[in-house]
């Protein structure tokens, strides 16, 4: 069960490094293109996105910031963690 949850978390941190990715190149270059949605990436950092957040605004220095996304990602972060380590006790 340690394996699939941490797959899942790899997975879902892969996809939100790269949409947070995404809405940096966006917002800096602002091309006329939609960007994603600040909900979403809360979101999908709250789901299993976390090491995925902090990685990107580490990288980009994206959403650094904005108080909602400092507080989501610490306690996504701490939530994680603690799953990762009861599932291995």
């Amino acid at each position: 069960m340690l394996i699939r949850y941490l797959i899942t978390l790899l997975v879902m941190s892969l996809i939100t490094l790269l949409l947070y990715v995404s809405d940096c190149s966006t917002a800096k270059n602002k091309k006329g293109r939609a960007r994603i949605p600040e909900y979403v990436l809360l979101i999908l950092t709250a789901l299993g996105g976390a090491i995925g957040a902090v990685i990107a605004t580490l990288i980009t220095r994206h959403k650094t910031k904005k108080l909602s996304f400092k507080i989501v990602i610490f306690c996504s972060l701490i939530i994680e963690v603690a799953t990762a380590i009861l599932l291995f006790i």
